[in-house]
């Protein structure tokens, strides 16, 4: 049996991390405690007595759609980043073709992309 340091972290929790040697989390997380639904799940007991039985029972079946919530919003975040990622990859194949082309600044296509999910800082003068 293994036991937790009492600082560990949870992956998506930064409060006690280092910032020189960490960073944010990059998306959201999980909005759902898993180790208090698991904590739910092995709680069941068979040999308890009925009315605790049933009250534990309850407890697992209420975890259910909880968990289903959890995984729909899991899936649209799926869906999400996946589109964003294909944006990304026609942007970049759209860039490679301009500069086989010879266009005088093939990273428009790229860099109009990246503009719309999350304005670029300004470099130089111009963009």
């Amino acid at each position: 049996m293994t036991t937790q340091h009492p600082h560990q972290q949870r992956p998506n929790d930064t409060t006690t991390a280092d910032p020189a040697t960490s960073s944010a989390p990059r998306g959201p997380g999980r909005l759902v405690d898993l180790t208090v639904i698991q904590a739910h799940w092995l709680n069941l007991d068979p040999d308890l007595s009925g009315a605790e039985l049933v009250d534990r029972l309850w407890l697992v079946a209420c975890d259910v759609p909880v968990l289903l919530a959890e995984i729909e919003r899991s899936q649209r975040l799926l869906r999400i980043a996946r589109r964003r990622l294909a944006d990304l990859l026609a942007a970049t194949r759209a860039a490679l073709a301009a500069a086989a082309e010879g266009d005088p600044d093939p990273l428009t296509y790229l860099l109009d992309e990246l503009d719309a999910r999350d304005p670029l800082p300004p470099i130089g003068g111009g963009r």
